[in-house]
């Protein structure tokens, strides 16, 4: 695993705000936050040595899908829903 952390200012212990977990091909496949907040990683098929698609589960429970291709990628999702807003005269 391995982390980033911030120092706020000069001299402050340095606070963890986020771990990475790899597989065993060195591709990460979690991010976590000391809040509990996490990110999982789903590699698909591959391509050569390229993943040709990747599932992202954020800390909601929502998933994304992404598409890898030679040279962009498409991401997807499910239906986005906003909650309806109250009109201000």
């Amino acid at each position: 695993m391995t982390g980033i952390s911030v120092i706020r200012k000069a001299g402050a212990v340095a606070r963890r705000i986020l771990t990475n977990e790899y597989d065993a091909s060195g591709r990460v496949i979690a991010k976590r936050s000391p809040m509990g907040a996490w990110y999982e990683i789903k590699y698909g098929p591959l391509a050569g040595e390229h993943a040709t698609s990747v599932r992202l589960t954020e800390p909601s429970g929502r998933i994304l899908h992404l598409r890898l291709y030679e040279s962009s990628y498409e991401a997807r999702t499910d239906v986005v829903k906003y909650p309806a807003s109250e009109s201000k005269p």
